[in-house]
């Protein structure tokens, strides 16, 4: 019995053979026989007993060449982002419909119908930004819906964008029924995203450094493309800044040449006035979009709002907009949260790197049809503090309210200098979604552990 490991196969862990298992016991290729492939009830249990049929495209050896070239490996118990551990993905057991997401092939078309027990990636940041230090794209290729509200993306890939796996990407393809991964219209898509990633190119990521301005700021834009293998047809890179569906900027330029990663950057003029803009970046081959980027980004109003817009007190109730406000909220971290690792989501989902505020929008919105209108958040680091903004602009957009947790006001910590510098490049004292300023985030876990421990907060 072996199981795999990395750079080597070693004696499988499960196995009751005596005088095994010990340092060095692996598989030398050059004394192999035969090869042996099966199921094994005690790693693959789930797979359960009764026939089962396996596809192998090739089975052969090579040299390790990150070990060889002393390169930072993955461990053999690593995640593999979307797909491992099992919390990375989620069933949709009732029949779903699944639809193309585009580009390169017609969006919103449904190519299937009735599919059960779909298993869908838990998504991740989308490449939408520029200069932000993503660590992935997550694309969707396809799209399922049920008829109720589960929907999920049971195609998909991942390109991983930052060390050690800078350049490598997965892909998922979650049917359940083997019928449909036998059939012509399936396995036709299967080779069709393959070859897209082999030979062709894509965005890593694309759009404005912020997704928040004030007035008069320069605003850097840019796309970073990955072209795999050699590019074959001419190449163009699209993009441009919308108002209202009208374009106020844009760029053409031509494809790399080459295999690689092309950086393409650009300044554009300051806005002057307070407005919701969009960022479009396409890549086209031969007249046609293989691959498109698209976000929003907003040129605040630094202005402070009048009193009446806030959340204010009065005898012993909230008030807004004139009437009793009653708030029902929750702890908000977005969906896509939780399928990353604990050293991802811990630093906190408003970072750089973390921030998808499409993917945020949909939660709010599916928030307020709860009836939610309050939700609690922690602040970034003030470097970031535009991802606050930018949260608090979509929240107000749904009529939700938010109680901010600020670490510089800590009683444990606090840091006068450091909070009035962040109230003042933030301008939260003016910004009517913020209900409430939390200077404790969940003392009672760590701080107020027993009367004692409170008594010398009181």
């Amino acid at each position: 019995a072996v199981s795999g490991g990395q750079g080597t196969i070693g004696y499988a862990d499960a196995s009751a053979a005596k005088g095994r298992g010990r340092a060095g016991d692996a598989l030398n290729p050059r004394q192999a026989v035969r090869v042996c492939v099966g199921l094994s009830g005690s790693h693959t249990p789930s797979a359960g007993p009764g026939p089962h049929t396996v596809w192998l495209a090739d089975i052969g050896t090579a040299r390790d060449p990150l070990a060889e070239a002393n390169t930072e490996t993955v461990t053999r118990d690593a995640s593999i982002e979307t797909v491992f551990p099992r919390y990375k993905v989620f069933t949709l057991e009732a029949p779903a419909t699944v639809a193309d997401a585009g580009p390169g092939g017609p969006a919103g078309q449904p190519f299937l119908r009735g599919q059960s027990g779909l298993v869908c990636a838990i998504p991740r940041t989308e490449g939408q930004g520029f200069g932000r230090g993503p660590k992935w794209r997550f694309v969707p290729w396809a799209e399922a819906q049920t008829d109720g509200a589960g929907r999920g993306a049971c195609e998909w890939l991942l390109l991983n964008v930052c060390p050690p796996l800078d350049g490598v990407a997965f892909a998922g393809f979650g049917y359940s029924d083997p019928a449909v991964w036998s059939s012509p219209q399936v396995t036709k898509r299967i080779a069709e995203r393959v070859a897209g990633v082999v030979r062709g190119a894509m965005f890593e990521e694309a759009g404005s450094g912020q997704f928040a301005y004030w007035p008069g700021e320069e605003i850097a834009v840019g796309a970073r493309l990955r072209t795999f293998g050699e590019p074959g047809a001419e190449a163009t890179v699209a993009l441009e800044i919308l108002r209202e569906g009208k374009t106020v900027w844009s760029r053409r330029e031509a494809g790399p040449k080459t295999s690689g990663v092309t950086n393409f950057v650009f300044r554009v003029s300051a806005f002057a006035k307070a407005e919701t803009l969009t960022f479009r970046a396409r890549l086209e081959k031969s007249g046609a979009c293989v691959d498109r980027i698209e976000h929003e980004f907003a040129v605040l109003d630094p202005a402070p709002a009048p009193q009446s817009a806030f959340v204010t007190a009065k005898g012993g109730n909230f008030w807004a907009n004139g009437t009793k406000w009653y708030p029902v909220g929750v702890n908000f971290w977005p969906l896509y949260t939780s399928g990353m690792d604990a050293s991802d989501y811990w630093p906190g989902w408003l970072r750089d790197a973390y921030y998808a505020p499409a993917r945020v929008e949909s939660d709010l919105v599916r928030l307020q049809e709860m009836g939610v209108n309050m939700v609690s958040v922690q602040s970034p680091p003030p470097a970031e503090y535009r991802n606050l903004l930018d949260f608090l602009r979509l929240c107000a957009r749904h009529d939700i309210r938010v109680n901010l947790f600020v670490g510089q006001a800590s009683p444990l910590a606090f840091d006068e200098p450091a909070l009035k510098a962040f109230f003042e490049a933030s301008r939260l004292p003016g910004n009517p979604a913020v209900f409430a300023y939390d200077t404790i985030w969940e003392p009672g876990n760590y701080v107020f552990q027993d009367d004692r421990a409170r008594q010398r907060w009181d």
